[in-house]
């Protein structure tokens, strides 16, 4: 039976050795792995969540947008494009409010 060497993983910590007394002299354990400090939550950091949920949509269609016509100014044909959009998400939020409360 061969033996398949594992590469060492660049984006956890390795593993601390630590030397334990034995009966037949110094044996190297492996400790068990920390948990990281710096754990993220599930579904990502909050932050990361508001852009996804509130940002990104928009941002990708404008930047499809500037793929297909390439402006001489993308930034501001960006912003522009940004603008509108921010504007029909506040009439359709105006829409569903007064859709909401049981008027005609």
């Amino acid at each position: 039976m061969s033996q398949v060497l594992q590469q060492p993983r660049h984006d956890q910590p390795a593993p601390i050795s630590i030397l334990t007394p034995t009966a037949g002299g110094a044996q190297k354990q492996p400790s068990p792995t920390p948990l990281p400090v710096n754990q993220i939550p599930p579904g990502g950091a909050p932050a990361r969540r508001y852009l996804n949920d509130n940002v990104t949509p928009a941002l990708l269609e404008g930047m499809k947008m500037l793929a297909r016509v390439q402006p001489k100014d993308p930034l501001l044909v960006l912003a522009k494009f940004l603008e509108e959009q921010h504007k029909e998400l506040e009439e359709k939020a105006k829409v569903k409010v007064e859709g909401g409360n049981g008027s005609l």
